[in-house]
């Protein structure tokens, strides 16, 4: 689970739920989406909705078949049009 708080007022504002292994990996792309990584080989990017919630949009799995490899970081190209794990 990915928990995004507001520093000035101690609340959460969103959760991501999804992946299940630890999350080992975080970047915010250019237009705002949260790209996460994770030690269950899967690299999910997360749409920000109007709504201010996030919502799953892809995940992508590291390896091949089933013997995913753990992603250990993550970050986004500066033109936003590229992962790199």
């Amino acid at each position: 689970t990915i928990r995004l708080w507001s520093a000035a007022m101690s609340t959460e504002l969103y959760r991501c739920e999804g992946h299940t292994g630890l999350v080992t990996g975080l970047a915010w792309s250019k237009n705002g989406d949260l790209i996460s990584g994770s030690d269950d080989g899967s690299v999910r990017i997360w749409k920000r909705q109007p709504s201010l919630l996030f919502s799953q949009w892809e995940q992508l799995l590291c390896g091949q078949n089933s013997n995913s490899a753990p992603v250990n970081s993550v970050d986004c190209s500066p033109n936003g049009l590229s992962i790199v794990l």
